[in-house]
């Protein structure tokens, strides 16, 4: 059952979907800023609502199991995302083919993970797609260094939105965001303090410079802090 209501969950499809069959990667980014931040927001006011009628939930833990082809870079990309939403990814275990990550946070912020890693992952697919490499460059080591750098300036444009999501919050009857926020965090930082798992991370290979700026750049096409979401603060009620 999903932790977001599902007029929520009709917007942000809509916009992933737009996102999905933009044509640049400017266009791209942009609808899936909006999407997220959507998300973002509505997250913050049902922490704070929570907060208010001492009914605030607790943190989970969910696996995911990444495949083959690329499972490394889909795995990066999923620990990018979650680590720049409120949660935190570990992963757990390697084996041939396959990946184990798993991701700690609080059920809304999980979902959400998990609606733009879906989005994401098909953005990342088609942009190293459409992406041509540079004569004389080695292209194995391009494509992969491309992914990481796709990967890791994806994370950073969405603390960007998170950040932004959280200073314009209002909150009301003197409640803090941050501290509210910040009571969230420390009881996540203690469930995965307790369930951290053994990690298996293998030699890191040499990254290509031209292929990891090439991802950075597609990941940067738009200024995700920057776009904002008009239809202002969901609605919470008791």
């Amino acid at each position: 059952m999903s932790t977001i209501p599902e007029t929520t969950l009709n917007k942000v499809r809509a916009l992933l979907a737009k996102a999905e069959a933009a044509s640049t990667d400017a266009e791209r980014f942009a609808y899936t800023a909006k999407a997220n931040e959507l998300m973002a927001r509505y997250s913050i006011d049902a922490a704070l609502l929570a907060a208010k009628q001492g009914t605030t939930d607790t943190p989970i833990m969910k696996s995911f199991t990444i495949t083959n082809p690329r499972a490394l870079a889909k795995a990066r990309l999923l620990m990018s995302i979650a680590n720049n939403v409120r949660c935190k990814a570990l992963r757990s275990k390697l084996l041939k083919g396959r990946v184990f990550v798993d991701v700690y946070g609080y059920p809304t912020d999980i979902e959400r993970v998990e609606i733009l890693y879906t989005s994401l992952l098909l953005q990342m697919a088609n942009g190293l797609e459409s992406t041509l490499v540079p004569y004389s460059v080695d292209a194995r080591s391009f494509r992969r260094s491309w992914l990481i750098g796709f990967a890791l300036q994806v994370g950073k444009r969405l603390a960007e939105i998170e950040q932004a999501a959280e200073d314009d919050t209002t909150p009301t009857e003197g409640q803090s965001t941050a501290l509210v926020l910040r009571d969230r965090s420390k009881a996540l930082i203690d469930l995965v303090n307790g369930n951290v798992p053994k990690t298996n991370i293998p030699k890191r290979a040499p990254v290509d410079p031209h292929g990891y700026k090439a991802g950075k750049d597609a990941a940067d096409q738009a200024d995700l802090g920057q776009t904002r979401v008009t239809t202002g603060h969901l609605a919470l009620t008791s």
